[in-house]
């Protein structure tokens, strides 16, 4: 059994270089595209930016549109480059890696933006290699791609390569802090049980934008840290079963199994319902145990 598959929110979580959310529709204004209308750089901000929300309809409409002026002018490079940040948002990231290919073959001038769109296609796809090459050219034609320097730190994270992983993460820091980048090296320091720097992280993500994943993030912080009363401050009452959960699974990674324990039959105590994940925490942890002994034993 995997104590790895026992967790149950989603702790420690990256946030990658492009997601996708709901609020604002920074998009209303293309409801009839023209052909002659061919800047739209202006847009690719927002839809770059994975701070800034934007909901899958808007993105939807915005495909539509970007659509319609490419079909009456293929080689506007600019609605390449924002059809290609679109697709990144809604996590097409084939379409998106067509888009950029083309932008950057079209024109020069979009060569460093392109080339950090191709680069976080391919780490979508899995392709590491291929990723930290286009990411890499991308900011080093281009230092000011924060996008790009992300991508490259979680590149280094998946490789256990800290400090470029610090390096990259800071880089894209030194532009303008942003919740993605705090979060990301927050998870770096966790990896490398450095708990009290990666709260403060969490905490910068947080103060920047309210996000669950990177509160679950921080709580974990603080239990991998043994600190299981921080861990659980300002958690909700219909919450509190899986927090509680949380905390349990975070000491028996530290080996407290007395704690571990306790925030196991805590948390199925607090639970309205059978909590399975909570019940089968416990008896991992009564299998661990069993192991110890017999480990010990002469």
């Amino acid at each position: 059994m995997n104590p790895a598959l026992r967790l149950h929110a989603c702790a420690l979580v990256l946030i990658g270089a492009a997601v996708t959310g709901c609020t604002s529709d920074p998009t209303s204004f293309l409801q009839a595209p023209a052909a002659e209308a061919h800047d739209l750089s202006v847009l690719a901000p927002g839809f770059a930016d994975p701070d800034r929300e934007i909901a899958p309809e808007a993105l939807q409409r915005a495909v539509a549109s970007l659509r319609m002026i490419l079909r009456a002018d293929p080689s506007n490079e600019d609605a390449q480059v924002n059809l290609g940040e679109v697709y990144l948002r809604l996590g097409q990231p084939s379409e998106a890696m067509s888009q950029f290919t083309a932008a950057l073959a079209s024109s020069a001038a979009h060569a460093p933006v392109a080339k950090q769109g191709v680069g976080l296609a391919f780490l979508k796809l899995g392709d590491r290699d291929s990723a930290r090459k286009y990411l890499g050219e991308a900011v080093a034609s281009d230092p000011t791609l924060w996008r790009a320097h992300l991508g490259l730190g979680q590149i280094a994270d998946q490789t256990r390569d800290w400090v470029a992983a610090e390096a990259a993460y800071q880089a894209a820091l030194v532009l303008k802090p942003r919740a993605a980048a705090h979060n990301n090296l927050g998870l770096s320091y966790a990896r490398q049980r450095r708990y009290d720097e990666a709260i403060e992280q969490f905490q910068a993500s947080l103060a920047l934008k309210q996000d669950p994943i990177v509160r679950t993030n921080l709580r974990f912080a603080h239990a991998m840290k043994g600190d299981y009363l921080s861990a659980l401050v300002g958690v909700a009452k219909e919450n509190l079963p899986d927090a509680l959960n949380n905390v349990g699974y975070a000491a028996m990674l530290r080996g407290d199994f007395d704690a571990a324990e306790a925030y196991f039959t805590r948390a199925i105590e607090a639970s309205a319902s059978h909590h399975r994940i909570a019940a089968d925490n416990l008896q991992l942890l009564k299998d661990l145990r069993h192991m110890k002994v017999a480990k010990a034993a002469p």
